[in-house]
Formats: structure tokens, sequence, C-alpha cells
């Protein structure tokens, strides 16, 4: 009776190393009371130990899962360098044209000459006074059938279309002059404003 308690009972550690080494405990308990436990211990011990397998295989996954993923991550990063690197070069590109536009209508408004009210003499358009008379030079006109406002070296207004007047009145005799005459030709007035 006492042997078979002690076959038992060494049964029950071999289906419990057998568990550890990640095998069927139940299995390797009744191979061993039926063999020998000693022998069923001896064949545990040198066959392979399926947790560590197990374990290995479950890295060898998540080993993958993080390359895909760093794949992933590197071309989504790959893409967006590349896109901001696009967008980049277009606004490079937006401003350096706008810079042009804007040098180029710099370089306009330098060349452009409008002719003194007072005097007729041809000025720069940035200049507040005429260099010839020093009269505050007139940028803008008012258009006689709207009453806007608008640039003095226009032929029409922007506003209604009207033709712009190149002629003004003699405020004497009521003669018209073109504009930069310094007397009337009618009455003789002088018609440079002081």
């Amino acid at each position: 009776m006492e042997v078979l308690f002690f076959l038992l009972l060494f049964s029950v550690g071999i289906g419990y190393f057998a568990h550890t080494k990640g095998r069927n405990p139940v299995g390797w308990a009744i191979l061993s009371f039926l063999i020998s436990p000693i022998i069923a211990g001896i064949i545990l011990a040198v066959s392979k130990d399926l947790n560590t397998e197990k374990k290995i295989e479950q890295i060898d996954n998540k080993t993958e899962n993080l390359k895909t993923e760093m794949n992933y991550n590197q071309k989504f990063n790959d893409y967006r360098a590349e896109h901001m690197t696009s967008q980049i070069k277009s606004l490079d590109s937006t401003y350096q044209s706008q810079n042009k536009l804007n040098a180029s209508s710099n370089n306009l408004q330098l060349d452009r000459k409008i002719k003194c009210s007072s005097c007729g003499e041809m000025v720069n358009f940035n200049s507040k006074y005429c260099h010839k008379c020093g009269r505050e030079v007139e940028k803008e006109k008012t258009c006689i059938n709207c009453k806007q406002k608008y640039p003095i070296d226009s032929n029409f207004c922007p506003h209604c279309g009207t033709k712009a007047e190149t002629n003004q009145t003699c405020s004497k005799c009521g003669e018209k002059y073109e504009m930069g005459t310094k007397f009337c030709s009618s009455c003789g007035v002088s018609l440079i404003q002081a």
C-alpha cells in the first residue's frame, strides 16, 4: 500500500513538472504511473520546454508587429515630409512671385508721372510738391457726373465711366483752358492759383 501511495505521489510530482514545461500534466501523471516516475521524469527532463517556445513565438510576433508598425510610420513620415516640402516650395514660389509683383509695382510707381494742376509741369506721382511751382500735387480729381474722386491721370471715371475733363474754366470769364495754362487767352487773368 505504501508503494502505491509513493508511486501516486511521484506521478503527481511528474504531472506538476510536465505542467511547468508546458505539457499536459494529467497525461504525464498517468504515463509516469504506468511506466515509472523515474523514466517519465527523465523523458520529460530531456524534452523541449514548450513554455519557452511559446514565449519565443510571442516575442517573434511582437517583433514582427513592431517592424510593420515602424515601416508604416516611416512611410507616413516620408509622405508628410514630402507633402510639407511641396507646400514650402509652393509658398516660396508664391512669396517670390509676390515680391516680383511688388518690385515691378514699385518700379511702375517710380516711373509714373502726372501733370501739376497749377503749372502743368510733369512730376513724379510719389512727389508731394511740384518741383517747379512748389504747389502740392493733386493726385485725385472729382468726377463732374458722380462727384466721386479718382486718380488724376485717369481718362475715365472708374465709378460711372464719364470721360475725364481735361479742360478747366476761367473763374473770371468762363473760357475753357488746358490744365497748365498760366493766363486766360480771353481775359488775360492769371490762372495760377495762389
